[in-house]
């Protein structure tokens, strides 16, 4: 609870800080409103899910995620140009489902273990008309690295969480540096520095004694001339100490390798209409060093389709597929599992009600959870709503 508090007090303090450059009259303070130069994000997500078959044992639980962030443009706070500012926390209630199934991957991204703190605080610079960024600060860099699009819609943390502990994620975020270079139209050059303290309830200054690098290569780019598409290769490397699971000796440095896409396969009005409407699918493929890491490899990938029907042109059918592989040292000399690997299908229909509330039900069935429990059934019903 001293934590809820403790971040309530430092997120009221900077909104406290930054209302005062502004004139209340002037139309500068805003709730998620463009061009405004403090806006405020505030967000609660919440679901109800069961295992109702398999896995450890059945049983439900209710989990629920309340978010708030603070943006900030440095220009209209009357400072300096390409500047922004962002300050976020949150508080997590309600056991996660994973106790429930025992796999891997996690049925829900929003189940945090962690119950509140300040998660993001960082300061980004644009250069060269705006070709060059650079960030600086604490941040989940996994919307920053490996990541896509079309992963967003899904529950659960198969598709929306990047499989390697090394780069920062919420919770679990890290000091850094990460600079985004456009090299051309279309294509940006993507390089970042993160401290080795990944670490919730953390906030001091970074060390960088033992930190892990990330780079990566992308590219946005059109098919047939109306059909977007996203592409990516990267990789990660730790410097820091780790175990070699053969040996059980300490040695240094783990690295790892991701590529993905993001592709618009299909346009509902070819002609004349970019509303976002059509069918995409995504693919993402990471692999990490199987000597040192509890699992070698993952991939997944599926398919959404956005405004199915006519009369509600938002909403989101999906279908995703996710399989994590466990490295063979790990389960040989760590963990001796009698699978090698975890699959996880989901299904979810995601209904935008309204501007500010979305209500999405949603089907997965887990096999061989965490390696080792039987087949799981995981029927849920989340929504979100944006004040």
């Amino acid at each position: 609870m001293y934590r809820f508090v403790v971040c309530l007090t430092i997120l009221f303090a900077c909104s406290s800080v930054l209302w005062a450059n502004c004139d209340p009259c002037s139309n500068v303070f805003s709730c998620s409103s463009d061009g405004k130069a403090i806006e405020i994000d505030l967000t609660y997500t919440g679901g109800v899910f069961g295992n109702v078959h398999g896995g450890k044992r059945t049983g439900s639980t209710y989990m629920g995620l309340a978010e708030i962030g603070f943006t900030g443009d440095s220009k209209k706070l009357g400072l300096w140009k390409n500047g922004t500012f962002f300050v976020s926390g949150f508080f997590s209630h309600g056991p996660g489902i994973t106790r429930y199934v025992g796999d891997y991957q996690d049925p829900v991204y929003f189940a945090y273990e962690v119950p509140a703190q300040l998660c993001e605080y960082w300061y980004t610079h644009r250069f060269f008309h705006d070709r060059l960024a650079i960030r600086v600060g604490k941040a989940d860099s996994s919307s920053t690295f490996f990541h896509l699009e079309s992963q967003e819609h899904f529950v659960s943390a198969a598709h929306t969480n990047v499989h390697t502990p090394h780069i920062p994620a919420d919770p679990e975020n890290a000091w850094g540096i990460v600079s985004t270079l456009e090299l051309r139209r279309g294509t940006a050059l993507k390089f970042g520095i993160h401290d080795e303290d990944i670490n919730a309830n953390s906030y001091t200054f970074p060390k960088f004694k033992n930190p892990c690098y990330a780079v990566q290569l992308e590219k946005q780019y059109t098919l047939f001339g109306n059909r977007p598409g996203f592409v990516y290769v990267g990789s990660w490397y730790d410097t820091d100490q780790f175990e070699r699971y053969s040996t059980g000796d300490e040695v240094r440095g783990n690295y790892g390798f991701s590529a993905g896409i993001d592709q618009m396969i299909w346009k509902k009005h070819s002609h004349g209409c970019d509303d976002g409407r059509g069918i995409f699918f995504f693919s993402r493929l990471q692999t990490s060093a199987r000597d040192r890491n509890e699992l070698r490899r993952s991939i997944d990938t599926g398919l959404t389709y956005r405004g199915f029907f006519d009369f509600r042109p938002d909403d989101v059918i999906g279908i995703g597929c996710s399989t994590v592989r466990f490295s063979p040292e790990y389960r040989k000399h760590i963990d001796p599992l009698p699978h090698a690997s975890e699959t996880a299908l989901e299904c979810f229909y995601k209904a935008q009600l309204s501007e500010h509330l979305i209500v999405q039900p949603d089907f997965q069935y887990i096999f061989r959870p965490g390696g080792e429990h039987p087949n799981a059934t995981v029927l849920g019903l989340a929504f979100r709503v944006a004040f």
